[in-house]
């Protein structure tokens, strides 16, 4: 049980920021919109909305219709839409709740998602606790499978990366050549025997 304690904590400690969580997913967006992943207007359209002492940050939608974001250029999906939701604290320095996902079409017409959740933890009785324990529901976790409701819903937790880092995971998983750690800097950065 130690080690899904450590993980909690660690999912807790990693809600306070150090650095603007909005330029950071910011720029991620840019890039994105750089390789031709999205539309070049996704710089402006990542934006804030101000909530009593909170910031809701969130990809204003090219219509009014979806608040997803077209993808285009991926291999393995088609019709592919990105959202990307965060609240912090109106000082921007804690992260209450953050929710990136990717859902779309496989070749073939199958559903396909993948989403990352951090649990919102505003809430007084429960917090950022659900599900009956940390290993079957962790504040910070993955879904990947049809749909995020199809049975049995899977819940990988995550290592404490951040909403920055899961957002890099989740883009490495379908934009070709989105890779933020490659092999040879990660070797490079071992300490060696």
């Amino acid at each position: 049980m130690r080690e899904w304690c450590a993980l909690y904590q660690g999912h807790r400690d990693m809600r306070s920021v150090s650095t603007d969580l909005a330029t950071s997913l910011r720029r991620q967006l840019i890039a994105l919109a750089e390789r031709g992943h999205c539309a070049r207007t996704i710089q402006g359209r990542f934006t804030r909305r101000e909530r009593v002492g909170l910031r809701e940050l969130y990809i204003q939608p090219l219509d009014h219709t979806d608040q997803r974001e077209p993808l285009v250029g991926l291999r393995s999906l088609e019709d592919a839409r990105l959202t990307v939701l965060a609240l912090v604290g109106r000082r921007a320095d804690r992260v209450h709740q953050f929710t990136a996902m990717i859902e779309g079409m496989a070749p073939g017409g199958r559903k396909w998602a993948a989403a990352v959740h951090l649990e919102d933890d505003r809430t007084a009785d429960e917090q950022d606790r659900k599900g009956s324990g940390a290993c079957s529901h962790a504040a910070f976790h993955c879904h990947v499978g049809p749909t995020l409701d199809d049975e049995p819903k899977v819940r990988v937790p995550l290592p404490p990366v951040g909403p920055a880092g899961a957002l890099d995971w989740l883009l490495s998983i379908v934009v070709p050549g989105w890779e933020p750690a490659p092999w040879p800097e990660v070797v490079a950065a071992l300490p060696s025997k």
